[in-house]
């Protein structure tokens, strides 16, 4: 087995899960980034880390993100910071520990989840799901 290689210090990075045959996934030394197409005017939150990477059907990408921050503070941030970089709020749920926003600029359509660690109750994680919407349709 080759060495992990070693991130670009600016791409937040964290380490990976792979599943094992006898339960829940663990850790492994490799290290996770963003996607090299994660759009530039989406932010990360400061202390979050990357935890996974997904890749999905018609060139979308859902990335999670884990951190120490309150659902309301993770709420509030991604709203205010897409909002005022032209970002449309399209759908917007807020419960106390489960959210959901879903955002619209030009033809990028973005999800933002944040929900409780499964793996970790002390922490939440925020899930980022972006696409180009190619039919122009509304989301």
């Amino acid at each position: 087995m080759s060495p992990p290689t070693k991130a670009p210090e600016s791409a937040p990075t964290a380490t990976a899960a792979a599943p094992t045959p006898a339960g829940p996934p663990t850790a492994t030394p490799e290290a996770v980034a963003l996607p090299a197409d994660f759009p530039k005017d989406i932010p990360v939150m400061d202390g979050s880390k990357v935890a996974g990477v997904q890749k999905l059907g018609g060139g979308a990408h859902n990335v999670l993100f884990t951190t120490d921050a309150e659902p309301a503070k993770i709420f509030a941030f991604y709203k205010d910071d897409l909002k005022e970089k032209g970002h449309e709020v399209t759908q917007q749920y807020q419960a106390r520990d489960q959210s959901f926003l879903s955002f619209k600029k030009g033809a990028l359509v973005t999800n933002v989840v944040i929900a409780p660690d499964p793996n970790d109750p002390k922490k939440k994680v925020i899930a980022v799901m972006y696409y180009e919407d190619q039919a122009g349709e509304d989301c």
